[in-house]
């Protein structure tokens, strides 16, 4: 009799373990598919990390502070504060979307870089990538020697340093304004006389120089 008591006891136990493992694992998949259903497929989602602000590309005017899940006009751009890099735009919906197709006639204060889209807020910052950009196309064409490259992005480096001296109304000292347009002076001298020094040492022995 005690023996049957305990299998029907067991029986019991294990019924009601059953019901209740079915019934969380219900509640499991509920909450999942609520989940899932609730992600909009069409917006995209940047990372909450990372200081944002908003550009219009029309006129390359920075709106102000992005902040996440901020109901944006059409055309926006969302940038990146620390790279400069363009992470996001917005479609004629409101929605926050990738950008897929590079502009053809890229926007004032805008360039691409490796495929991808950066904005440069200062007439110093743009010149300086241009710079940067031309430094490594020589490069790549064998104009220019490594230790060559490494004196350039040196001097680019510093005025990069210089550019964070920026004043709380957008504006340089005028000292700051001289040491940084010195060393442009000198990136653009240095570049093209290691150049010049590169194709004639070609041409000496006869490599043809373009």
């Amino acid at each position: 009799m005690k023996v049957f008591a305990s299998l029907l006891a067991m029986t019991i136990a294990l019924g009601t373990s059953a019901v209740a493992f079915a019934q969380t694992t219900s509640e499991t998949v509920t909450k999942t598919t609520v989940t899932e259903l609730s992600t909009s497929p069409s917006t995209l989602v940047l990372p909450g990390n990372v200081s944002y602000y908003i550009v219009n590309p029309t006129d390359s005017h920075v709106i102000g502070d992005y902040v996440i899940g901020q109901t944006l006009s059409p055309g926006y751009y969302v940038i990146s504060e620390r790279t400069g890099e363009v992470m996001a735009t917005v479609d004629s919906s409101g929605h926050l979307v990738s950008i897929t197709t590079v502009p053809s006639a890229l926007p004032t204060q805008f360039r691409l870089v490796n495929g991808r889209m950066f904005f440069y807020s200062t007439d110093f910052a743009l010149r300086r990538a241009d710079l940067e950009a031309k430094v490594a196309a020589d490069y790549s064409a064998g104009r220019l020697t490594n230790k060559q490259v490494s004196e350039l992005r040196e001097k680019l480096g510093y005025i990069a340093l210089l550019e964070t001296k920026e004043k709380k109304d957008s504006t340089y000292s005028k000292s700051t304004v001289r040491k940084i347009e010195d060393l442009f002076a000198q990136v653009n001298g240095n570049m093209s006389k290691f150049v010049a020094e590169t194709n004639s040492k070609k041409a000496r022995i006869g490599i043809r120089v373009n």
